[in-house]
């Protein structure tokens, strides 16, 4: 092949017998913002809310005490961390979407915890969905967001961990498939109730609309994190 995901939407004369399209597959921009291709994100990473601390002004906020309140302030607590691949040099001060808005991530990222500051969304409750990485309402925050300049989007999801539970979006015959291989194998206890899920679903063009919302049928029985993915073609 000559071609990665760029060259084989640009270049079809090209083409040639194969293609690597590599992170087009995701939905990843090919051209880092400089231009538009259209591709939809295909990986959305979301998390419930387990916790809610109201912390007063002055107060300091995670390990090493890095993030001090200015105000009183409401923090959500989200059950994933470094643990399960939020890098702490690429998720701090990163923004997450509740209700379609945006929030920031305050503090040092834990092993297992990331603290929320929600103070200007006062109506939020425990079991709130929030959004690290993929689409709410009109917003989407990216993996592109999370690295700095010359960086790549790899380098935040290809850290996203095997704990995290992987919730696959596509056909029934691809659904009936992943169900078969998970029956396959011993499940541990928590895993049929964990709230953290990774999303993957194929990536279309913008304006096929129709598909099903990476994480809509995510829901678990309690708050943790989720990924969800698409069939592999």
């Amino acid at each position: 092949h000559v071609c990665n995901t760029l060259g084989a939407m640009l270049m079809p004369d090209a083409t040639l017998d194969a293609v690597r399209v590599g992170g087009g597959l995701y939905g990843f921009d090919p051209l880092h913002g400089a231009g538009r291709i259209p591709l939809e994100r295909a990986l959305s990473l979301k998390a419930h809310v387990v916790g809610l601390r109201t912390a007063n002004e002055g107060d300091r906020v995670g390990y090493g005490g890095e993030f001090v309140c200015r105000r009183e302030t409401r923090l959500a607590l989200l059950p994933i961390g470094y643990g399960d691949g939020l890098l702490r040099e690429l998720w701090r001060g990163a923004e997450v979407l509740v209700r379609g808005r945006r929030a920031p991530i305050v503090g040092a990222v834990s092993m297992n915890q990331t603290v929320v500051d929600v103070t200007d969304l006062p109506e939020i409750v425990f079991g709130e969905e929030v959004v690290l990485l993929g689409a709410m309402g009109d917003d989407e925050v990216t993996p592109e967001e999370r690295v700095p300049a010359g960086g790549s989007a790899y380098e935040v999801t290809s850290l996203l961990s095997p704990r995290l539970p992987r919730l696959y979006v596509g056909s029934p015959l691809d659904a009936r498939a992943h169900d078969r291989k998970r029956a396959a194998r011993p499940v541990e206890p928590e895993a049929a109730a964990d709230d953290r899920t990774v999303t993957e679903q194929p990536p279309q063009p913008r304006a096929a609309k129709g598909a099903v919302a990476p994480g809509d049928q995510a829901t678990a029985a309690s708050p943790r994190a989720q990924t969800t993915r698409g069939p592999r073609r």
